[in-house]
């Protein structure tokens, strides 16, 4: 029975061999390079801006335990209704820390490999 799943072996020397064929200009590599650094930039970008806004809701939360907190405290709010809101408010800090640990650890390098 001949053998229809390639190794990945297989599969790197074919591309290596397909890549090894191409033939680029100085214009072209230079347009690559450009581009590369746009969409680099880009990229950077827009984590920078989701990890500000994941850091801006992650306080915004930690100030509203504080508050259900006080008011607690201050007895406007009965126990009841206080404990539900804190677990509440930590189960969204929780969903907005592993948002924002993915996007902090989210590989940037791929700029100087490329």
């Amino acid at each position: 029975m001949p053998r229809t799943v390639c190794s990945g072996r297989v599969l790197l020397e074919q591309f290596t061999e397909m890549i090894d064929r191409i033939e680029m200009t100085d214009g072209m590599f230079s347009w690559l390079v450009r581009a590369l650094r746009e969409t680099f930039a880009e990229v950077r970008h827009d984590r920078d801006a989701a990890v500000a806004r994941l850091q801006k809701e992650r306080e915004r939360l930690r100030e509203r335990m504080k508050q259900t907190y006080i008011d607690n405290l201050d007895g406007r709010i009965e126990d009841t209704i206080f404990n539900a809101l804190t677990a509440q408010f930590r189960e969204q800090e929780r969903k907005v820390a592993r948002e924002l640990e993915l996007r902090l650890d989210a590989d940037l390098g791929c700029m100087d490999e490329g």
